[in-house]
Order: structure tokens, then C-alpha cells, then sequence
């Protein structure tokens, strides 16, 4: 956990991002880390509330249980797909 903590920063150098996910396996427990971050009033708080998950307007996290890796990626695209449709309307 300790090597990929700061690495959802680094995602929102990229030119256009205005949100970070980082979804990660948590060895010998069946549990998903979601760490989330964003750019300017996007909030990632709301998409990990949704998640049982909680933290700041531009830096959030979540824990999933009892689902697979593909599940919680597609999840999470979703969730966040749905909230700058919303947002950009």
C-alpha cells in the first residue's frame, strides 16, 4: 500500500484529467482500495460516499468487499462516468 499511496497524484498531471482512480488488491484480505482525486469543484467525496466511503472534495477513498478486481473497475468507471455526464450538463 505504502508504493502506490501517492500514485493516483501523479494521474492528474495528464493533460485533461480531472479525476484519479487508483484501484488496488489488498493482499490476504477480500477487500478493493479505491483511492480517488480531482481538479478544481469535482467531487470525488460524493462518488466514494456512494461506496460507504468518505474524505475531501478533491481527495477520497472507499473500500470494496466480497467482488473481484473487474467488478470494482467497472464500478467505479461507472460511478464516475455517470458523475461527469452529469456534471457537464
Amino acid at each position: 500500500n505504502e508504493d502506490i499511496d501517492n500514485f493516483v497524484e501523479k494521474t492528474l498531471s495528464i493533460n485533461g484529467v480531472i479525476v484519479g482512480v487508483m484501484i488496488a488488491f489488498v493482499a490476504g484480505k477480500d477487500e478493493i482500495r479505491v483511492s480517488l482525486r480531482s481538479k478544481g469543484d469535482f467531487s470525488v467525496r460524493d462518488i466514494a460516499s456512494n461506496f460507504g466511503g468518505g474524505g475531501h472534495l478533491n481527495a477520497a477513498g472507499a473500500r470494496l468487499f466480497a467482488m473481484n478486481l473487474d467488478e470494482a473497475k467497472s464500478l467505479i468507471i461507472e460511478e464516475v462516468a455517470k458523475y461527469i455526464w452529469f456534471k457537464n450538463l
